[in-house]
């Protein structure tokens, strides 16, 4: 998944965001508005082709930085997948204006988008994912246009695949008793977290109740708990809490499936 470290360098916060000249192999190529006054508002991207014929990203310099970075990275890999799905092999070359894609192409667009951020059930690709399905959730009850469905049609189908990677969560629960080593314990070594992080969880549980945990280890490069890892994790602490005893008898988590 090596998009993060492309646009690593990109500074998101000016007016108008200059990206790589070139993005996964595909030359990224910023939009002149008043060049392309059809560009349609509102679209961060679009998948379109050279004067040469060669597959590229188009993208608006004045408006992709408002969806910000990770909204950005779904959206790149949704117009890489029009291109791999053949959806812009009808495309004249240098044609970026009066493109249709029709609504089953979006979505399968969606779902390659999906795909690549959640194959290696990365939690960082999950946070992309999760910046797609909050801004189709912004959109409220917007409708579709000829091309592309309802925000709300879009956010659903993201939804399903999450439900479909059966990805887990854990959620421990304070009982007031069990030892806070123990549960430590449990963090650094069923979860892989260092232990500054490890305590803060700890806090948390302490001062909310409970805490839920979605991946193994810190930072980008954590890894979402599928159901075998699930399995792995719960065989652990049950007999880790039997070796332990009466101090860790009354400790509390269960895994739940993660609907997005």
């Amino acid at each position: 998944m090596p998009l993060p470290e492309d646009w690593d360098n990109v500074d998101w916060r000016p007016t108008v965001i200059d990206l790589p000249n070139n993005t996964e192999g595909y030359p990224t190529v910023p939009i002149n508005s008043q060049k392309y006054p059809q560009y349609p508002r509102g679209y961060y991207m679009m998948a379109h082709k050279l004067a040469n014929g060669q597959p590229a990203i188009g993208y608006n310099a004045l408006e992709v930085g408002t969806g910000g970075r990770l909204l950005s990275e779904f959206v790149f890999w949704h117009e890489v997948g029009h291109h791999q799905l053949g959806h812009t092999g009808a495309l004249d070359p240098g044609q970026m204006e009066g493109v249709q894609f029709t609504n089953n192409n979006e979505l399968d667009a969606d779902r390659f988008s999906f795909q690549h951020w959640t194959e290696d059930f990365n939690i960082y690709g999950l946070s992309v994912v999760d910046a797609a399905i909050k801004y189709f959730d912004s959109q409220g009850s917007a409708p579709g246009d000829a091309a592309h469905p309802a925000p709300s049609v879009r956010s659903a189908e993201l939804k399903k695949q999450i439900l479909a990677k059966q990805i887990h969560l854990c959620e421990i629960f304070n009982d007031n008793k069990t030892p806070p080593n123990f549960v430590l314990e449990v963090l650094k070594q069923c979860f892989l977290f260092n232990d500054i992080d490890a305590l803060s969880i700890i806090t948390s549980i302490e001062n909310i109740g409970s805490y839920k945990i979605r991946s193994k280890g810190d930072a980008r490069k954590s890894k979402l708990i599928d159901n075998n890892e699930a399995l792995k994790i719960s065989h652990f602490i049950k007999v880790k809490k039997l070796m332990v005893g009466d101090a860790a008898s009354d400790f509390k988590f269960q895994f739940t499936h993660f609907t997005g």
